[in-house]
């Protein structure tokens, strides 16, 4: 097992979360990676290695912070795509 096995960018997880809440379940895939990479390289990484990590290390503000950047990265990246692709 290696190290990138134990651990994980929640901010992927949010991203993802964020996409589906925005545009749905029935998102195509291709689309929905576009999306996410475009979000993604807008924000810092937050690696943890269990979900109880994020929750615990992060002050209340941080986490406001973070979910707020990961609302405006989504949107924006949403827009970009958009405005770069005939689908969405």
């Amino acid at each position: 097992m290696s190290l990138t096995d134990q651990i994980q960018n929640y901010v992927e997880t949010m991203v993802e979360e964020k996409i589906y809440e925005k545009l749905g379940r029935d998102v195509d895939l291709d689309t929905m990676v576009d999306i996410a990479c475009v979000a993604l390289n807008q924000l810092s990484p937050r690696y943890i290695r269990y979900a109880v990590d994020f929750v615990f290390y992060l002050s209340p503000e941080e986490r406001t912070q973070l979910f707020d950047d990961v609302e405006n990265a989504v949107k924006e990246a949403i827009e970009y795509v958009k405005s770069h692709k005939r689908i969405v």
